[in-house]
């Protein structure tokens, strides 16, 4: 079934606003600036969304609410422990790479900024965070009870460790990684994070 024209509007602007956001500020991002770089009135946006907060509201649903689903499940599958990290390791630094760039400076920007009325937002996406970190500590702890992985493990510091390795790529993939193959990168997290842990 095709989008109707109203839904391709409403994720052009979500994605229009996400990309705003990046370069600017939530308190600096202004709605002009979002419509304009689709090519639209700033009343397409108020025809397609109550106001500048259920705009951002759904740029965050778009971004981390989706990946965290989309991740929550890789986990529920009923695949080794091993291919299943595989997997999560490819949709984070493969499939999933550039909007996932942008939602990490998008969160990291609004954690400086702390606009007033957002609180609601960040807190579900630190539930989010809280959960992902839960799922994968239970995962590897599955891979230690079942023999696939090293039994001396660290889990929750490997968990943490992981996602913070992912989180600080993404937010410096263009400062520090812009000559960097992103395979090579994608194999090295690969190979420290899911190689390394096999018994």
């Amino acid at each position: 079934m095709k989008d109707s024209k109203s839904d391709i509007t409403k994720k052009l602007l979500i994605k229009s606003a996400l990309d705003v956001l990046c370069k600017t500020s939530y308190k600096g991002a202004k709605l002009q600036d979002v419509a304009d770089e689709v090519g639209l009135s700033r009343g397409a946006i108020y025809w397609n969304f109550k106001n500048k907060f259920d705009l951002y509201d759904k740029v965050f649903k778009e971004s981390f609410d989706v990946s965290m689903k989309e991740i929550f499940d890789i986990f529920d599958n009923d695949d080794s422990v091993i291919n299943t990290i595989t997997v999560l390791i490819n949709y984070l630094l493969v499939e999933r790479l550039h909007i996932n760039h942008k939602s990490a400076l998008l969160y990291n920007g609004l954690m400086l900024e702390q606009p007033e009325g957002l609180q609601p937002i960040i807190t579900r996406v630190d539930k989010l965070f809280t959960e992902l970190f839960n799922r994968h500590h239970s995962l590897l702890k599955k891979g230690i009870e079942s023999g696939e992985l090293k039994n001396n493990l660290d889990t929750m510091l490997e968990t943490r460790a992981l996602y913070n390795f992912i989180w600080g790529y993404y937010t410096n993939k263009e400062r520090f990684f812009s000559n960097q193959d992103p395979k090579k990168f994608k194999n090295y997290v690969l190979q420290k994070f899911v190689i390394q842990l096999k018994k």
